[in-house]
């Protein structure tokens, strides 16, 4: 039998009776210093995971002090090792975190020049849309006041025209219709929402639109639009809340069913 495969087996006493992972690095000896912390943690996890594995298989149900202690241990061994691992893997990403953050500085620094430029450009952009926003609603509604009028005066006309006194009454009515749907049709040409494009970009910008809740005025109308438009939604932000409640101490909370959980 070799020296290495009696270090192996040693190794794997090891990984089954120690509490964490920090013996498994320990018991590797100096020759393996240039192993990853990663690897060791694998190996370790690998090992309590067989053991788990046996345990479980050997032991369908717990039905003794003795086999309950067993598996508190076995717990322990878990949950001491669960925590070196989650400390070593804080600590590699901290030192790749270092390493990155040396590498996305000068990026960050270029991106952020980037960023403000643009930031600026579409603040001036904006400013401009939103004037051109009112001269467009302002010209808007004059030409739709100047196809009213011309609507009431072809009407009129019209209503005239029924019971002519000449020619030229007919003629005019007729004129009056066709100059009331023209001045319609440059009404309805005035475009709603103020755009610009440049000559490198194929989409045309214009400002954009959205809308949010920002407060609830009436909170009885609130929940009733709220039970009628997304019940689904309601029912889980008030058991949320309600759970939140229970956990506090409020065991009877009315519309809720409360339940103790063991675990």
């Amino acid at each position: 039998m070799t020296k290495s495969t009696d270090r192996n087996r040693e190794m794997v006493k090891s990984a089954l009776t120690s509490t964490s992972l920090a013996a498994t690095v320990a018991a590797r000896g100096i020759g393996d210093n240039a192993a990853r912390p990663i690897d060791l943690a694998t190996e370790r996890v690998d090992e309590l995971v067989a053991a788990a594995d046996q345990w479980l298989a050997k032991v369908p149900k717990i039905k003794d002090e003795v086999t309950a202690a067993r598996a508190e241990d076995f717990l322990k061994q878990l949950r001491d090792t669960g925590k070196f691992i989650e400390a070593q893997h804080i600590e590699a990403r901290s030192e790749a975190a270092a390493v990155l953050a040396g590498i996305d500085a000068p990026w960050k620094i270029n991106e952020s020049k980037i960023a403000t430029c643009i930031e600026l450009i579409i603040a001036k952009r904006r400013v401009y849309l939103i004037a051109e926003e009112n001269c467009l609603f302002v010209e808007r509604v004059t030409r739709q006041r100047i196809a009213d009028e011309a609507a009431r005066k072809a009407e009129e006309a019209a209503r005239r025209a029924q019971q002519p006194n000449s020619i030229a009454d007919v003629t005019r009515a007729q004129r009056l219709v066709e100059e009331a749907a023209e001045a319609q049709k440059a009404a309805d040409a005035v475009p709603w929402r103020a755009q610009v494009r440049g000559a490198l970009s194929g989409r045309a910008s214009s400002l954009r639109r959205s809308w949010k809740a920002t407060a609830v005025t009436d909170i009885a109308e609130a929940c009733s639009w709220a039970i009628e438009n997304c019940p689904v939604d309601l029912k889980a932000w008030l058991i949320i809340m309600a759970s939140h409640a229970a956990r506090s101490g409020q065991h009877e909370i009315p519309g809720f069913k409360v339940e103790e959980e063991l675990s």
